[in-house]
């Protein structure tokens, strides 16, 4: 989904999208992903894992999730090694479909009309 912000958009919460523009949050990944080093390249994205789970998130409350564990493998120049990292993001099923569900601190961010940290 290189560049395809707008299909990530799709997949955003309803009540998310409500909390900022679309605009904005293409703005917010443009940045993100302009702030990628040179010389990274992707090895491979797969799935580590998931599992449901319940959090209290902002303009939800306590919600029923699958919190899935995302891997990436990594290359960057002049590094001989592979570097992998992982992050967890969380879903939940909105009328049939799959939504993305902000962290505590992605939501405060757009709410007070910055972008997350991305750091």
């Amino acid at each position: 989904m290189r560049a395809q912000y707008g299909r990530l958009w799709a997949t955003l919460h309803p009540r998310y999208q409500r909390v900022t523009a679309r605009e904005k949050c293409e703005a917010c990944k443009r940045r993100e992903a302009a702030s990628t080093p040179a010389g990274f390249r992707v090895v491979s994205l797969g799935v580590a894992g998931s599992y449901p789970d319940s959090l209290r998130l902002p303009l939800l409350g306590r919600v029923s999730v699958t919190a899935v564990t995302r891997r990436m493998r990594y290359r960057l120049a002049g590094h001989n090694r592979v570097f992998q990292t992982t992050d967890t993001v969380y879903v939940t099923k909105v009328r049939g479909q799959w939504k993305g569900l902000w962290k505590p601190e992605t939501y405060a961010a757009y709410q007070a009309g910055r972008c997350p940290d991305c750091s």
